[in-house]
């Protein structure tokens, strides 16, 4: 064992390979992913000519079916770890269905990342490095970064 930061890690030798076991699926994300699949699968077939029509036949709330068919947008490497138990612990339902901000506060900058990233890395060379790389590489423009 060895101690970085106030953390535990455990060192494994370089030539021994670990795999981690297959997670346990989240069932109540692989419902939501079925049933967002069925409700866009019935909307693309005519079935249902809206979501008011499908979620009045369903007794559910528009807002909802709404906000379930964006799981229909997630990449399919996401879709898959979802199915397979393999997504991160953090990554829920509950976040998912949460709404869009409003387009006047979800403009950031490269420089919001800052605090983010020093608190990730615990290096502020290594959070400078990347955030200029961000900065360059980004529609953001010049932004200046105080080291």
């Amino acid at each position: 064992m060895k101690r970085h930061g106030g953390r535990k890690f455990i060192l494994i030798p370089k030539n021994v390979r670990i795999t981690s076991p297959q997670g346990k699926p989240d069932e109540t994300m692989v419902k939501a992913l079925a049933r967002a699949w069925i409700w866009q699968k019935s909307l693309d077939s005519g079935k249902y000519t809206s979501i008011e029509e499908l979620a009045d036949k369903n007794d559910i709330n528009p807002s909802y079916i709404s906000r379930m068919l964006r799981l229909n947008l997630l990449a399919p490497d996401i879709k898959e770890a979802i199915l397979n138990g393999t997504q991160p612990r953090t990554f829920n339902l509950q976040g998912m269905l949460t709404p869009f901000p409003k387009a006047g506060k979800s403009k950031r900058s490269v420089s919001d990342l800052r605090k983010p990233l020093l608190d990730f890395f615990k290096s502020e060379s290594l959070t400078l490095q990347l955030l200029n790389l961000l900065a360059t590489h980004s529609h953001v423009g010049s932004i200046k970064l105080v080291a």
